[in-house]
C-alpha cells in the first residue's frame, strides 16, 4: 500500500504538478505568506528533476514588512524536495540553494531585535527555526548581503557583502563554513568553520565540537562602536587566528 501511494505521489508530481508549477505561483505565495505572517512575492517559479527527486526554482523572491517595503529579497532559491517530507510530514530537502539573499537586521531603543522586520519574539521561536535547519541535508545561501543597525547603542548601520554559508548535516553531526568580508577599514574577510555534533539549539549545553576563527587584520579599537568590550581603548589592531574544542559545556583553546 504504502508503494503505490510513494508511486501515486511521483507520477503526479511528474506529469502534473511540476510540469504546471508556474500556475500555482499565486497560490504558493499565498500559503507562504500565510505561514510567515508577511506578505510574500514570487516572481516565477519553475520546476524540474534532479534525478528521482523533485526541484523547484523561485526567483525574485520578496519578504514584505507591514508597510509593503522589502524587508527580505532573494534573487533565487534552489530546492530539491526529499522524499522524506512524504515519511515525516514535515517539509524536508535534499539540498537548499539560496542565492543573493539582502537581509536586514536591526535592534531597537528597547532590546528587540528584528530579522527582515519580524521581532525575534513573534511567531515561531528560534529554536524551532533553527532545529528546522538541522533537520536539512545540505544548505548553501551564496552571495548575501547581510545588514546590522543597533539603534540601542546608536551605532551606525554596518554591512557585510559576499557572505557565503553552507550547511552540512548527517543526523547528529553539523558542518558548517562561513565566509563574510565587512567593511575594509574595520576588518579582513572573516572565517568560521564549525564540525559540530549536537541534536537541538535548545540544549546547546550538551553539544561538542571544534570550531575555527581567522580574520588576517582586525581593527578592534574600532569595533567598540558595536560591541561592548569591557576596556576603553584608542587604538587597537591585529589578527585572530584560532581553534577552539569544546565537550558538553567544557572549552578548550
Amino acid at each position: 500500500m504504502a508503494g503505490m501511494v510513494f508511486a501515486a505521489a511521483v507520477l503526479s508530481l511528474r506529469y502534473w504538478v511540476l510540469p504546471n508549477i508556474g500556475e500555482y505561483r499565486q497560490d504558493i505565495a499565498r500559503v507562504l505568506s500565510e505561514t510567515t505572517g508577511r506578505k510574500v512575492e514570487i516572481g516565477s517559479i519553475h520546476g524540474s528533476w534532479e534525478g528521482l527527486r523533485p526541484q523547484l526554482v523561485l526567483e525574485q523572491v520578496r519578504v514584505l514588512d507591514s508597510e509593503g517595503r522589502p524587508a527580505l529579497e532573494l534573487s533565487r532559491i534552489d530546492q530539491t524536495v526529499s522524499w522524506l517530507s512524504l515519511a515525516t510530514f514535515q517539509l524536508r530537502f535534499h539540498a537548499l540553494d539560496i542565492y543573493r539573499p539582502s537581509l536586514e537586521l536591526r535592534r531597537d531603543p528597547a532590546g528587540t531585535i528584528f530579522i527582515a522586520s519580524a521581532a525575534l519574539s513573534e511567531g515561531t521561536s528560534g529554536n524551532e527555526v533553527s532545529d528546522w535547519i538541522l533537520r536539512q541535508r545540505d544548505i548553501e545561501i551564496i552571495d548575501a548581503t547581510v545588514a546590522w543597525t543597533d539603534e540601542m547603542r546608536g551605532a551606525p548601520r554596518i554591512e557585510f557583502r559576499s557572505v557565503n554559508l553552507h550547511i552540512i548535516n548527517r543526523g547528529s553531526h553539523h558542518r558548517f563554513g562561513l565566509q563574510a568580508f565587512p567593511p575594509k577599514e574595520l576588518a579582513a574577510p572573516v572565517d568560521l568553520r564549525g564540525d559540530l555534533i549536537g541534536d537541538s539549539t535548545g540544549s546547546l549545553e550538551k553539544w561538542s565540537g571544534r570550531l575555527y576563527l581567522e580574520v588576517e587584520h582586525v581593527d578592534i579599537a574600532a569595533w567598540r562602536r558595536w560591541i561592548p568590550f569591557p576596556v576603553r581603548f584608542p587604538r587597537c589592531q591585529g589578527a585572530v587566528r584560532a581553534w577552539m574544542s569544546f565537550q558538553i559545556g567544557r572549552a578548550h583553546v
